[in-house]
């Protein structure tokens, strides 16, 4: 669990085990024509068997800021 794609803002890989459950949602915001900003937060865990689900749950959050380098506009 980690990396891009599974509770982003942890490294990828850092947690491993045989299962895996998380959620996580991401809001972005356009400032202007190229200045955004974004954030990001979840909550997971990895886990060996349904009734260790709950012990040690992750939680990553977090805060940016973006510029579009393409002047023209993308939908």
């Amino acid at each position: 669990m980690g990396g891009n794609r599974s509770l982003r803002g942890l490294f990828e890989g850092k947690y491993r085990d045989n299962n895996v459950a998380f959620i996580q949602t991401e809001i972005r915001k356009s400032i202007g024509t190229r200045w955004g900003l974004v954030g990001f937060a979840g909550v997971g865990n990895v886990f060996s068997d349904l009734n260790s689900i709950a012990n040690g749950t992750k939680i990553a959050y977090g805060a940016g800021g973006r510029f579009r380098l393409s002047k023209a506009k993308k939908n």
